[in-house]
């Protein structure tokens, strides 16, 4: 390396890669050798760390990729120095990165790149960033190896310093000095260095001070930077001074990745058709639209999804049709041979990361439990309120355990439910990871713990004596949905017998009741009524919870019945004698509806006694 750097030449342009050089020896010096050995290789956009990197296919990404070449070389946005590009975990940042940093080198454009990568030790720390910006400018402008030197040879410890220290006297102090010199002047265009998969540095502190940094640095460079939108990341762009300009590119549906994808599976497949050893034995009509349609549906604009399932089929080992219907849930997978281990590495990743990873998991399973329910009044709903109460957390935590996910999940309100800050995935293949244990293990959602505790809390909001369990009510849940899902423990036992039924459903009326005027509340408390001893009878197998509930019942609409003044009564009753020539089908005992009867009509007995077996109400809201 040294003899080829070594040596006199004339200045010249390339791109805009200044070649501005002196006469000097460079074998055996101590400072470069020192740099060199705190460089990770592996870093760099052309290292071979990997068989395969990332990198866009033929064709794809095509918009993106125009889109960041045309500010690099100054077509748009000329005063921003630092283009922030961002999106979930796998649609492709790293692929778009890399091939970009090829086209910027091609054009004399690159100073230097970085690949963060979070398994890689050398990749996933900010020690060896600065060297090895240091290292690729001193081979890229030459001139600038003795200023490198002389600063190392000056404090042999200096790659031990603070990063800022570090990139003031690798990296400012010597393209400083060549800027006296006019190097800067003779660029046509201002050299980039590119950093990929910041968030995957595992020191989030780090993180913001490298954006601090860049943003602080006065020379006329450009730096890309592309990581997923991570909290710590978006509050450091966030707190940037406003004469810093930085420009934001998200990665989003605009760039029409659904289509990339479709031509990147077509064109595997077609691979796989043309090449794979084993392709006598695919039929002719292999892939099938559909089943392409599906993955691509299945990948939410993920790239990594989409190159896995090729990587995965065009196995050459396996038959891919085979592979492909494992993919596509049709056949189980043969001895653990998973498509996704790399996704499912990701994703752990991700949570490992969290500082509560447990609990996040918890907030995301009530999640996924309350997505089952399709309450009457579920557009009232608050899901995030909704699920602090359910875990007995408070007011903030859902969100602040979740900014960790920032990139995975998003809190907003659910226009098509109209539910209010409601959680959604960003990509249906991290709900499928959480709900598979074997590829999630300890990260794996439970969901008849999510069902049990949803019921725990509304059971010990309503009961018949003693205070709520938590001061938000859940008055927007259909109990037996989560019911029906659980085995009748004791302590659920415990809780149903001391649970107002009563309660519970005079409380979803009345909230149906503010939302919609125009709400046939009859029929809904009928329909809520028939759900719940309907469940109680699976439940139990037998009448015992059946009959306790219906005997509370009884005692709740009586004394409903009798706050009524005596005028109204007549109203009532007759109302009562209707529902009692049709008794519904929940409640087929001839032998309750006679008691009802004689309750009512027997003119000695008092007070006036009464329950409605199908729910139907006795109280002010059957007068109105």
């Amino acid at each position: 390396m040294s003899s080829v750097l070594a040596g006199s030449y004339k200045p010249s342009v390339q791109g805009s890669i200044i070649n501005v050089n002196t006469t000097y020896q460079t074998s055996g010096t101590t400072g470069f050798e020192i740099l060199t050995k705190a460089v990770a290789p592996n870093a760099f956009h052309n290292s071979d760390d990997r068989p395969d990197p990332p990198k866009c296919h033929e064709k794809t990404r095509i918009a993106v990729i125009n889109k960041i070449m045309d500010w690099l070389t100054v077509k748009v946005d000329r005063d921003p120095v630092i283009l922030w590009l961002y999106g979930p975990p796998g649609v492709g940042k790293s692929a778009i990165a890399r091939t970009i940093a090829e086209l910027c080198e091609a054009q004399n454009l690159l100073l230097a790149s970085f690949f963060f990568f979070r398994s890689s030790s050398t990749r996933n720390t900010m020690k060896p960033l600065v060297a090895n910006i240091a290292y690729r400018l001193a081979c890229v402008i030459p001139a600038a190896r003795r200023h490198v030197e002389i600063a190392i040879a000056a404090d042999p410890l200096l790659l031990s310093c603070s990063l800022e220290t570090q990139f003031a006297k690798l990296v400012v102090d010597p393209l400083q000095a060549l800027a006296e010199q006019g190097l800067f002047s003779q660029m046509l265009l201002p050299p980039v260095i590119l950093i990929d998969g910041l968030d995957e540095c595992l020191d989030k502190t780090s993180q913001m001070k490298l954006i601090q940094l860049l943003c602080s640095c006065q020379l006329p460079l450009k730096f890309l930077i592309a990581s997923r939108p991570e909290q710590d990341i978006k509050f450091a762009f966030a707190s940037i001074s406003t004469k810093i300009t930085v420009s934001h590119l998200e990665l989003n549906d605009d760039f029409n990745a659904y289509e990339d994808i479709r031509l990147f599976l077509t064109d595997k497949f077609s691979n796989i058709m043309l090449y794979h050893p084993l392709r006598s034995e695919l039929p002719a009509s292999w892939p099938r639209e559909e089943q392409i349609a599906s993955l691509v549906q299945k990948s939410c604009g993920q790239f990594i999804y989409a190159s896995l399932v090729a990587r995965f089929v065009d196995s050459p080992r396996h038959l891919p049709a085979r592979r492909l219907d494992i993919v596509l849930g049709i056949r189980p997978p043969v001895h653990r041979d998973l498509p996704f281990a790399e996704l499912d590495a990701l994703y752990t990743f991700i949570l490992s990361s969290s500082v509560d990873a447990l609990l996040t998991v918890k907030i995301l399973g009530v999640r996924h439990v309350l997505q089952q329910d399709f309450s009457m009044v579920r557009d009232l709903r608050d899901i995030v309120s909704m699920i602090e109460g359910i875990l007995g957390l408070e007011r903030g935590d859902v969100r602040s355990a979740l900014s960790d996910l920032s990139s995975l999940v998003e809190i907003k309100d659910n226009i098509a439910t109209l539910e209010r800050n409601a959680i959604f995935f960003q990509h249906s293949s991290f709900q499928d990871f959480l709900l598979n244990k074997e590829r999630s293990k300890e990260y794996s959602i439970d969901l008849l713990e999510g069902h049990r505790v949803t019921v725990q809390w509304i059971l010990r909001n309503f009961p018949r004596t003693g205070p709520r369990a938590s001061h938000i009510i859940p008055d927007a849940v259909d109990l037996h949905v989560h019911l029906l899902k659980l085995p009748l423990t004791a302590e659920l036992k415990h809780d149903l017998e001391n649970f107002s039924f009563h309660d519970y459903l005079e409380t979803q009326l009345e909230r149906l009741e503010k939302a919609d005027q125009t709400a046939n509340l009859n029929l809904i408390r009928d329909r809520l009524t028939k759900d719940f001893f309907g469940t109680l009878t699976y439940l139990c197998q037998s009448s015992e919870l059946h009959d306790h509930h219906a005997a509370l019942f009884i005692d709740d609409i009586t004394a409903s019945v009798n706050r009524h003044p005596n005028a109204e009564k007549f109203h009532l009753l007759s109302t009562i004698w209707f529902v009692l020539q049709k008794p519904p089908k929940s409640y087929p005992s001839t032998e309750l509806s006679v008691k009802i009867a004689r309750q009512i009509f027997e003119p000695h007995r008092a007070p006036l006694r009464f329950v409605t077996p199908s729910g139907l109400s006795i109280g002010s809201k059957i007068l109105s």
